[in-house]
C-alpha cells in the first residue's frame, strides 16, 4: 500500500506537525521521527515496513484511513465524495433558506471604510420588485434580511413596511447602522425578528469618527437608545465590531462591558468581533489570533461559542477551534446556496460582499428573472479543473471567489489565501491551546480532543 496524496501535513511547532486526511476529515498529530518517516514513505509506491516502529505506524496509518493501494482507488474515492456533495448541492440549490433584500444603496452614514460607498443613488426598492424577488423562493424561504446601504431611512418605511405585510410569516434579520431605530422599533415589535444587527467602533468619541453621519451628526447615543428600547421591547439585538489596530483593545473592552451592562437581557443580546474588509490578509491574520487568544477562556477550557468572534470561513479552522472532524467541502462558502439577495437595479447575488458589484450579480430577477451559468452561486470544486487534482480541494474549496484578480471567470481557482489562512491560523489557535495547558489549565474536554486527532506514531 502507499500514502494518500490527498493528505495535508501543517506544521504546529517546531516538534509537532498536524497530518489531516482529506478524503476522511481524520486529524493527527505527528512528531519529528515520524515525520520523518512519512515524508520518505510519500516518495514511494509501495511501503514495506521493517522495524516495530515502522510496524506501528504503519497499522495507525491504515486504520486511520491514510493508505490506499494504488493511485486510481484514490482517485475512485474522491470520485464518489464529489458525486455525493454534487447531489446534495444540486439538491439544496435554488432552495433558498433566506431572501435578502436590498433596499437600497443609499446611507445616512459616510463610513471611511465602507465597500458600498460609491453605489449611493442606487435607488429604492418597489413593491413590484419586491412580489418579484418572493416569486423566485414561492415562499419557501424562512428568513427575510433587510440589507443596505442602510436599509432604515425614514423614506424606506412605506417599502420596509411591505415587505414585512408581505412576508409577514417569516422570521427577520436586519443589518442596519442603528441611527433610526427608535423610529422603526414599532415596525418589528409585532413580527418575528432573529436579530437586528448593529455596528459600533468603540467608544463614543471613537465611534463618532468612525461611523460618521452624512450631516456630521454624532451618531454613537442615538444608537445606544435605539438598541436599549429594542432589548427592552424584547427585540435581539447583535452588536457588531469592526476592528483594526486603531480600535481593537477599546472594542474588547467595551464588548465586555456592554455584555455585562445588558446580561439582564439575556439571550436577546449578543456580539460579534470581524477584522474590517479592506485589511490586508497579513494585519487580519495578526488580528484573529489576538482574538483567539483573549477569547480563550481558562474555565471552558476552550474558545467561547456565545459567537463573539467570527472566525474565516474555513470549516477546517471552525473544526480545529471545536476539536471536532471538519467536512469535506464542495464550495468555498456555503451561503451561496442559502442566502439570494435582490437589488434596487433588479439584480441577484449570493454573498454580502459582492453585492452592488454587477459583474459579480448571479442573475436577475426584476423585470424578467435568469441565473447566469457560471458565477458565485454555480461555482464548486468539480467545476474547477485546478481543484480535482489538489490535495486541498475538501478543505479549502477553491478559496474565495472574492479573491479573484479578474471576474470575467470565477471558475479558477483563489487558493492562495484560503491555504494561507489554513498554515496561519491553525499554528496559532494550537499554540494557544497549548499554552494554556502548560501553566495548568486542564481542558475539560481532552479526552474528546484526543479523539479528533491523536499522536499517529504512538
Amino acid at each position: 500500500m502507499k500514502l494518500l496524496y490527498n493528505m495535508v501535513f501543517i506544521p504546529l511547532n517546531e516538534d509537532e506537525t498536524l497530518i489531516i486526511n482529506t478524503l476522511n476529515g481524520l486529524m493527527d498529530t505527528a512528531d519529528r521521527q515520524t515525520m520523518k518517516l512519512l515524508k520518505v514513505w510519500k516518495m514511494l509506491k509501495t511501503i514495506r515496513p521493517q522495524t516495530d516502529f515502522e510496524h506501528t505506524l504503519y497499522d495507525n496509518l491504515k486504520a486511520r484511513g491514510y493508505l490506499v493501494e494504488s493511485e486510481e482507488e484514490e482517485r475512485a474515492k474522491k470520485q464518489e465524495i464529489i458525486t455525493r456533495m454534487k447531489d446534495k448541492h444540486v439538491n439544496t440549490c435554488f432552495h433558498f433558506s433566506k431572501l435578502a433584500f436590498v433596499v437600497t444603496y443609499g446611507c445616512n452614514f459616510r463610513c471611511p471604510y465602507c465597500y458600498e460607498y460609491a453605489l449611493d443613488g442606487g435607488g429604492t426598492l418597489s413593491r413590484e420588485m419586491v412580489d418579484a424577488a418572493c416569486e423566485i423562493t414561492g415562499g419557501k424561504n424562512n428568513g427575510v434580511l433587510l440589507f443596505g446601504g442602510e436599509p432604515l431611512l425614514i423614506k424606506n418605511m412605506e417599502i420596509i413596511r411591505y415587505i414585512i405585510d408581505k412576508c409577514s410569516d417569516k422570521r427577520f434579520t436586519v443589518i442596519t447602522n442603528g441611527y433610526t431605530l427608535l423610529e422603526y422599533k414599532p415596525l418589528f415589535e409585532n413580527i418575528s425578528v432573529d436579530y437586528i444587527q448593529v455596528t459600533l467602533d468603540g467608544e463614543r468619541e471613537t465611534h463618532n469618527r468612525r461611523r460618521r453621519h452624512a450631516g456630521g451628526k454624532p451618531t454613537f447615543d442615538r444608537i445606544i437608545q435605539g438598541v436599549e428600547s429594542c432589548l427592552k421591547s424584547g427585540i435581539s439585538i447583535r452588536i457588531r465590531m469592526n476592528v483594526d489596530f486603531d480600535n481593537l483593545d477599546q472594542c474588547l473592552a467595551m464588548q465586555e462591558e456592554l455584555l455585562e451592562a445588558y446580561k439582564k437581557f439575556g439571550s436577546l443580546f449578543s456580539t460579534e468581533v470581524y477584522p474590517i474588509f479592506q485589511l490586508s490578509n497579513e494585519k487580519k491574520q495578526e488580528i484573529y489570533g489576538e482574538l483567539y487568544k483573549r477569547n480563550y477562556s481558562c474555565q471552558t477550557g476552550g474558545f467561547d461559542e456565545a459567537g463573539k468572534i467570527i472566525a474565516p470561513n474555513r470549516p477546517i479552522i471552525d473544526a480545529f477551534l471545536n476539536n471536532s472532524a471538519p467536512r469535506p467541502v464542495f464550495s468555498f462558502c456555503y451561503d451561496h446556496a442559502k442566502t439570494l439577495f435582490a437589488d434596487p437595479r433588479g439584480d441577484l447575488y449570493s454573498c454580502i460582499l459582492s453585492v452592488g458589484r454587477r459583474e459579480l450579480a448571479v442573475g436577475s430577477y426584476y423585470p424578467n428573472h435568469s441565473f447566469k451559468l457560471n458565477s458565485f452561486f454555480t461555482r464548486s470544486v468539480d467545476k474547477i479543473r485546478e481543484c480535482m487534482d489538489c490535495k486541498y480541494s475538501f478543505i479549502c474549496g477553491g478559496g474565495c471567489p472574492m479573491q479573484l484578480s479578474d471576474y470575467s471567470n470565477v471558475m479558477k481557482p483563489a487558493c492562495g489565501r484560503a491555504v494561507h489562512d489554513i498554515h496561519s491560523l491553525i499554528p496559532r489557535i494550537y499554540e494557544i491551546k497549548k499554552a494554556n495547558e502548560q501553566q495548568g489549565m486542564e481542558m475539560n474536554n481532552e479526552n474528546e480532543r484526543h479523539e479528533s486527532f491523536n499522536p499517529i506514531g504512538s
